[in-house]
């Protein structure tokens, strides 16, 4: 860590007593959209854990200024077991998720040492990789990782959105949308998507899991047949 930012700031794990409240009140400052715009934020239901506590390894992070014990910023972290058709059966897979960095407190460096310390976390629970996603147009957070952290691009993922509360508009009469059972889900997956570069092992039970709202499909059905 750099002396400037290590003379300001404490990078530790986060305090679910002491830092619920305050990591919320974070996330909301720091969340992307705004009410004309489709927004990314993701809705912890009071849980900041949310998105990594079912992953058996993983972890979160927080900056604190030494000054005064502010909370300036957070980032997640968790491993999944991802299978690959690079030789081995799998490897081990560090995500980085979350990264919030107060907005009076950018550009201090405070995000790059955020990074520094989960990468090391996660490295240190044999993590054989670490990966994160960002959007396309958030120039900070990619120079911040491809820059500074020597990340390269490795796919491109577009996002799709539709109002649930909308009629799903220029549909053909052709196409047909329907939902999955789990098992259906599972046989979908590995049938069709086990051979991509990185293929979770454990799908059957993400896809089975409790939380998950579902998987659904669309095809073209043959006229005067279902």
């Amino acid at each position: 860590m750099s002396d400037s930012v290590e003379n300001k700031v404490v990078i530790r794990e986060y305090n679910e007593d002491r830092d619920i409240k305050v990591v919320g009140k974070l996330e909301r400052k720091c969340e992307i959209g705004t009410n004309k715009e489709v927004s990314i934020f993701t809705n912890m239901i009071g849980d900041p854990l949310s998105r990594i506590r079912f992953y058996p390894v993983h972890v979160m992070l927080v900056a604190e200024l030494r000054a005064n014990g502010e909370l300036v910023g957070v980032v997640k972290g968790c491993i999944k077991c991802v299978g690959t058709r690079f030789g081995a059966s799998y490897v081990r897979l560090g995500c980085i998720l979350g990264l919030r960095v107060s907005p009076r407190h950018r550009r201090m460096g405070i995000g790059f040492e955020l990074v520094k310390s989960v990468e090391e976390w996660l490295i240190g629970n044999g993590a054989h990789y670490t990966f994160l996603a960002t959007e396309k147009n958030n120039v900070a957070s990619t120079n911040l990782f491809t820059s500074k952290c020597n990340y390269m691009n490795f796919t491109s993922l577009v996002i799709f959105v539709q109002p649930a509360s909308l009629p799903v508009r220029g549909l053909s009469q052709d196409i047909k949308i329907e939902k999955l059972q789990a098992d259906q889900a599972i046989y979908l997956y590995n049938n069709k998507f086990r051979s991509k570069d990185m293929f979770p092992t454990d799908v059957d039970a993400i896809l089975k899991e409790k939380l998950s709202i579902g998987t659904w499909v669309s095809y073209f059905q043959r006229r005067g047949m279902d």
